[in-house]
C-alpha cells in the first residue's frame, strides 16, 4: 500500500513557537511506521496551542464542554477525528504558553507527540480494516 499522510501544523492561543520542525520531523519518523504497517491515508492537522481547552473546543464539533483537568493531572493532548472513518484527525497539543521561562522537556515532548500519533494511527486501522481495538 502507498499512502500519503499530509500534514498540515498550526500554532495558536500563544503557543510556545519554534516547536513546528520538531513536529514534520516526528511526523516524517512516523509516516515511514504507518506506511510499513499499511495503515491507510489520513490528513492529519496538529495545533501546538498555549491553551488546550481552546484549541479542543474550536478544532471539534463533540468536544464543546471539553477540560484539561481530570483526577490524575492535565491533559497535554487530545487527538480529535474529523470525520467517522478518523482519515481526517487533529492532534491538538499544549506546549505550554510562550510567555512562560521554563524549559520545555523535549523528552517529554517526543512521548506527548507520539503518543497522540499512536491514538491516531491505531483508530485508522480499527475502522479501515475492523479491527479490533487493543488497549488504551
Amino acid at each position: 500500500m502507498s499512502a500519503t499522510y499530509p500534514l498540515t501544523v498550526i500554532e495558536e492561543h500563544g503557543a510556545r513557537p519554534g516547536l513546528t520542525g520538531f513536529v514534520e520531523n516526528v511526523h516524517a519518523m512516523i509516516r515511514i511506521v504507518a506506511e510499513e504497517f499499511d495503515v491507510p491515508e489520513m490528513e492529519l492537522t496538529v495545533v501546538l496551542t498555549g491553551d488546550i481547552t481552546a484549541s479542543v473546543r474550536a478544532h471539534s464539533q463533540i468536544e464543546r464542554d471539553f477540560t484539561a483537568e481530570r483526577s490524575g493531572g492535565i491533559v497535554k493532548g487530545k487527538t480529535i477525528s474529523l470525520v467517522r472513518d478518523y482519515s481526517e484527525t487533529v492532534i491538538v497539543l499544549d506546549t505550554g504558553d510562550m510567555e512562560v521561562e521554563e524549559e520545555l522537556d523535549q523528552v517529554e515532548l517526543l512521548h506527548l507527540v507520539v503518543h497522540e500519533y499512536g491514538h491516531a494511527l491505531k483508530a485508522v486501522r480499527v475502522v479501515v480494516f475492523n479491527e479490533a481495538p487493543q488497549g488504551g
